[in-house]
């Protein structure tokens, strides 16, 4: 347990007019069971009141401020600033469970120095209900996460405590990239160590109009990005060919579901049939979460839905 405590995390929050939250994500970093911990605030060029917030917990919290640069410097930022050899991303509007960094301590200090990643799961609140927030987030099987599972199947935690050495070794967050700049990070620190995922639910996600995870077409596109970095620069080398578009037929199933999630079938539906031309017959062994024909019975289910829609219009109605 001593060794545990004196490793330390740097907590570190980007916030752009976030005086609505950050006060609330603060507080989730001060009522932590974990207490070697401290707090850099960087603020990202905010108009609002968020700097009066912030400085109102006095010398409790760290405030940087910089010009409006985008979330990826300012994590960037805050890493350089940090005094701890752990480091944890959190949102300005998310909220940490207040066992979420002893767990994740004592999950990196378990698995070694070779442990640069621990991520883990999260639920959403204020929007869809926590079962089809997380169907598009695929069941966990197994501990290690290797490089080619997060580019095959897009299997990516969203709360991650990361070893600061190794993320800077890694060269941090693109700051060319505004959507998936978190997986593309963790694909790089892949060649770097080992990549830890436990099941637990330590994160509480903000969703609301205008978050980021919910701007499907920007997910999407960042999504294509990441694949694309990743196999122009060959940062993970065993990947075949056939394995790249089955890559990319995950991703456009993934698509789906989040547009399914929506409501918006006809998007969900025209992403399925893309999954489908990229590569019509899935290795199932590397997929084995998924069940058996998920792409059928997902089209299914969107015929279904986008028929009975058809039906209940109006104008189609015969008045008798």
């Amino acid at each position: 347990m001593k060794y545990i405590d004196s490793l330390g995390v740097s907590v570190i929050v980007p916030c752009y007019n976030e005086s609505g939250y950050v006060a609330r994500a603060i507080r989730s970093v001060l009522d932590q069971e974990y207490t070697q911990v401290e707090i850099i605030i960087v603020d990202d060029g905010s108009t609002d009141s968020t700097r009066a917030i912030v400085l109102g917990f006095g010398n409790l919290v760290r405030y940087i401020y910089q010009n409006k640069s985008g979330v990826s410097i300012a994590r960037n930022q805050g890493v350089k600033e940090a005094s701890h050899p752990l480091i944890f991303f959190l949102d300005a509007d998310d909220q940490l469970l207040p066992h979420a960094l002893s767990t994740m301590v004592r999950t990196m200090a378990r698995h070694g120095d070779s442990c640069v990643l621990v991520g883990s799961s999260s639920y959403y609140r204020n929007g869809p209900s926590e079962e089809e927030s997380k169907s598009h987030i695929e069941p966990i099987t197994e501990a290690i996460i290797s490089g080619s599972d997060l580019i095959l199947k897009n299997r990516m935690p969203c709360a991650n405590l990361v070893n600061r050495q190794a993320f800077l070794k890694a060269g941090g967050f693109d700051p060319k990239m505004t959507h998936s700049e978190d997986r593309d990070l963790s694909i790089r620190m892949a060649a770097q160590g080992t990549l830890c995922r436990i099941s637990s639910e330590l994160l509480i996600i903000e969703n609301r109009v205008g978050s980021a995870h919910r701007n499907t077409l920007k997910m999407k596109q960042g999504m294509k990005e990441v694949l694309k970095k990743s196999r122009s620069s060959q940062i993970i080398p065993d990947i075949s060919y056939f394995e790249w578009r089955q890559a990319h037929a995950v991703l456009h199933y993934q698509v789906s579901t989040m547009h399914s999630e929506q409501r918006e079938s006809k998007m969900a539906l025209f992403e399925l049939i893309m999954s489908g031309l990229y590569c019509p017959f899935l290795q199932r062994s590397r997929l084995p979460e998924f069940p058996r024909f998920f792409r059928l019975r997902r089209s299914a289910v969107l015929i279904k839905r986008l028929l009975n829609s058809l039906y209940s219009d109006e104008k189609y109605c015969i008045n008798i």
